[in-house]
């Protein structure tokens, strides 16, 4: 839920649904969740415009990561770098960053967190970066080759066809 408050711009949400699974985090110790955690706080404060935080976050997974070197979670955080440096206006590091955390999540084998990252990519190009029309390009081509393989129109009518008697 973090991740689709903070893509909606539901802020006040997030933070509460961030603070909810810190405390249950902190409280149950499960090791390998605090990366993931971190790694939300980073979206987080990337999505709310906090420069400073975004900037402290970053370090604080890249030194998790030397502990709890996990694929899916490196390669999302390296996306959301990338959009941090993008928007630090360091452009080739950046698409770096994009490219190698995408090399990573497909490294994985974990596809939910491949569209999950492209996903991050596609949503926070287009709401922040209007002016990079090159990498907005590059990722959707990415984006659409992938939903070729996957068949996503076809999964998208059969979801649609499941949920709409749900309504």
């Amino acid at each position: 839920m973090i991740s689709l408050y903070i893509e909606n711009d539901s802020m006040k949400q997030a933070k509460q649904a961030l603070q909810k699974a810190e405390s249950k985090i902190i409280k149950e110790n499960p090791k390998g969740l605090f990366l993931f955690l971190e790694v939300k706080k980073a979206l987080f404060h990337f999505a709310s415009r906090h420069k400073k935080e975004t900037a402290e976050a970053i370090n604080k997974v890249e030194n998790l990561l030397t502990h709890f070197p996990y694929l899916r979670e490196k390669g999302i955080f390296l996306i959301i770098k990338g959009l941090w440096l993008l928007n630090c206006g360091k452009r080739k590091e950046a698409e770096d960053a994009f490219d190698q955390g995408i090399h990573i999540l497909k490294q994985s084998r974990f596809i939910p967190h491949l569209l999950y990252g492209l996903h991050l990519l596609h949503t926070f190009l287009h709401k922040r970066f209007e002016s990079e029309a090159a990498l907005r390009t590059k990722y959707n081509r990415m984006w659409s080759q992938i939903g070729h393989q996957y068949h996503f129109e076809e999964l998208e009518k059969e979801t649609c066809g499941q949920l709409m008697p749900l309504l």
